[in-house]
């Protein structure tokens, strides 16, 4: 006591054998600990007012400090450090941290659980319940797993972690405005729709985390924004990857007042030839082709592309000889000499409308006011569904197409012609539409009509898609064709047979057909067989060895004098290689050509350049059916664009790189 009073701390006592302060206990009950209590007790007692008051004060919380620390080391001792067992890959688990303390990582959902987790029976019944489809997978599968983490470590990127609830939220943030926008659903409708499902289907609680995903107009527009830039970015890198593209140019007009820029590229990534979307601009009325041209130029200099690259530019056909087009196409020569410059090969309505005759284009326009007259009037609409309901027509609704062009796609004129029954009800014959909904000539041309139309729909659906080639497009005109001059042929005899809807509506009139008819049908369908010749000519024999190197020996003798004894020697040795013969059937014609470039890339050159170029006019018949119904659903031209790339493009967004990059932004 004297030593702590002149001290003020306590210090390790000498032991003399008598006093020991560790072990000594009385009644069960610590020496030491009431020698200890005797002593704040007589502190507690002095006189406030001793001048030795504070010193006493200190020590005593001295005193309790260690104590303190002396009790959480104990504590710290007691707590045991659970190590990692090579053996618990088999619930597929690795560990991060230090190897002192190490925490338990999942390999399949990178979730980190802590050091007391480190159990058999922990991991185990984390891998059946969160991850019941790959409970019963081998011990090899874990380990491929693990080996990928320890790679994908060494490479000094960052660890994978489990991504927190912000960022799953925003993610599926990301993902339900793409959905928004593909499906056209409004945005004001799914968040009320999935909040109802999970409330009733799941729990009360899960409700409120998906009120946690904003589907607001405002942040919808932000996501719609950040993935079209996303998008954007991704195909000007494969551009700038690829080395060599082609363009596909549209001129669209929509409701008769704004006029857009319609462009489409072709490209080569990744072992195969890609379509895509590049970009859409509203243009002025009076456009010139220089403004046309400096739209393109433009999008090519800002996301810094080589026009060098491009080997093709293609347009329509109907525009191709219009001046505007004519200085678009001198502009782009400038610039790019090697630019090939071809026109779509497919656009049928033009293609059906330049081979008709003024009686059949009459047919089509009175054609079109029985449709406007039917839809335009209310009683006309309902007395003609009554009609249809009573007589057991197949249709009941007619579609309102005010302008001709409308009329050569699908089977309009045929539901027409099969509706004509109840259309002869409707229209008593009072004026000029009744006289000819009445008359036998008229009904015999619109049964003609849709006949010849089903049959250009036919190669239409034939040619549809983004992997078509230039060669597939001449075998089905070739087909095409041959199937003409045989009908020219049925109608020399007077046989209506391969005209269906013709055939059965004389057998249903049983009046005879006169040979004016006869002949005026055997013109068009003449016409129409050299239109198709004129929009695709014969192809070129010299490059049939690009079809295929390897059958035909004699397109390889005829490719001779157009390709240079080096590549004539490489042809001669690729149409004798086993192996890439066995690769050519495997895979298509565009991707067999990419694949073989670094062996033969004398050939594959040309063979790219003559199959880069757009065979057909796919592409921008999808966007004007897309453009048509995106105008009516925005005010803004420029809202245009990023709707029609999230539709269009093939290419989808990066939503874990733009999650990150908002957090970033955030933090």
């Amino acid at each position: 006591m004297d030593l702590w009073l002149k001290t003020g701390s306590f210090g390790q006592l000498p032991n003399n054998g008598d006093n020991n302060f560790a072990g000594k206990q009385e009644n069960g009950i610590s020496t030491s600990g009431l020698n200890h209590a005797k002593e704040v007790e007589s502190v507690d007692k002095l006189d406030s007012d001793d001048p030795d008051q504070s010193n006493l004060d200190i020590s005593i919380s001295s005193v309790r400090s260690h104590e303190e620390v002396g009790d959480s080391a104990a504590t710290e001792t007691r707590k045991r450090r659970r190590k990692y067992n090579s053996d618990y890959i088999r619930y597929g688990f690795f560990w991060r941290g230090t190897p002192e303390a190490p925490r338990p990582l999942c390999l399949l959902c990178h979730k980190t659980l802590c050091n007391e987790s480190l159990k058999p029976s922990i991991l185990k019944r984390h891998l059946v319940k969160q991850h019941k489809e790959s409970s019963r997978k081998p011990i090899e599968f874990f380990q491929e797993k693990c080996e990928k983490h320890k790679s994908h470590l060494k490479e000094g990127a960052p660890e994978l972690i489990e991504p927190t609830v912000r960022e799953h939220v925003t993610s599926e943030s990301f993902r339900a405005a793409l959905s928004i926008v593909k499906s056209g659903i409004g945005s004001s409708l799914v968040k009320p729709v999935a909040k109802k499902i999970t409330k009733i289907v799941l729990e009360e609680k899960v409700k409120y985390e998906v009120e946690n995903i904003t589907l607001s107009s405002h942040t919808l527009k932000k996501r719609i924004a950040a993935m079209d830039e996303n998008i954007k970015n991704q195909l000007v890198a494969r551009l700038q990857q690829s080395k060599y593209f082609s363009l596909q140019l549209d001129e669209a007009t929509v409701s008769g007042e704004r006029t857009y820029l319609q462009c489409y590229v072709r490209y080569v990534f990744s072992g195969e030839v890609h379509n895509d979307f590049l970009f859409c601009r509203p243009l002025s009325k009076n456009a010139t082709g220089e403004t046309m041209f400096n739209v393109v130029d433009d999008f090519i200099i800002y996301n810094n592309l080589d026009w060098s690259q491009c080997v093709s530019i293609c347009m329509d056909d109907a525009h191709a000889g219009t001046g505007r087009w004519r200085s678009l196409a001198r502009h782009v020569q400038e610039i790019a000499p090697f630019a090939e410059l071809t026109c779509c090969c497919f656009y049928h309505n033009e293609l059906i409308k330049k081979s008709l005759p003024s009686y059949l284009i009459t047919v089509l326009d009175e054609a079109a006011r029985i449709l406007n007259s039917i839809k335009e009037r209310a009683p006309s609409s309902f007395v003609y569904g009554t009609l249809c309901d009573a007589m057991g027509g197949e249709h009941c609704k007619l579609p309102r197409h005010p302008e001709i062009s409308w009329l050569l796609q699908g089977n309009i004129l045929l539901r027409l012609f099969e509706l004509r029954d109840e259309v002869q009800i409707l229209f008593r014959k009072c004026d000029d539409l009744g006289d000819q909904v009445h008359s036998f000539q008229w009904l015999l041309k619109l049964a003609y009509l849709s006949d010849i139309i089903n049959a250009v729909n036919q190669l239409k659906q034939a040619l549809r898609g983004k992997g078509i080639t230039v060669f597939q497009v001449q075998d089905q005109v070739k087909r095409t064709r041959a199937k003409l001059n045989m009908w020219h042929e049925y109608l020399d005899k007077g046989d209506f047979g391969p005209f269906p809807s013709c055939a059965e509506f004389l057998v249903t009139a049983e009046k005879e057909l006169d040979d004016v008819a006869v002949k005026a049908f055997k013109d068009h369908v003449q016409s129409l067989c050299s239109e198709l010749g004129e929009y695709f000519p014969e192809p070129n024999p010299c490059l049939e060895w690009i079809r295929n190197p390897f059958e035909d020996k004699k397109c390889i003798e005829m490719a001779r004098n157009k390709l240079s004894s080096e590549s004539f020697d490489s042809l001669t040795a690729m149409s004798a290689d086993a192996e890439l013969e066995s690769l050519f059937w495997q895979s298509n014609l565009n991707s067999f050509w990419v694949k073989v470039q670094h062996k033969y890339p004398e050939l594959a050159e040309v063979a790219l350049r003559y199959l880069l170029p757009f065979p057909t006019a796919y592409s921008c018949e999808v966007g004007l059916s897309m453009l048509l119904s995106l105008d009516s659903e925005t005010s803004n031209p420029l809202d245009l664009e990023p709707l029609m790339r999230l539709r269009l493009s093939d290419i989808e967004p990066e939503i874990s790189k733009l999650v990150h990059q908002r957090g970033q932004c955030q933090s």
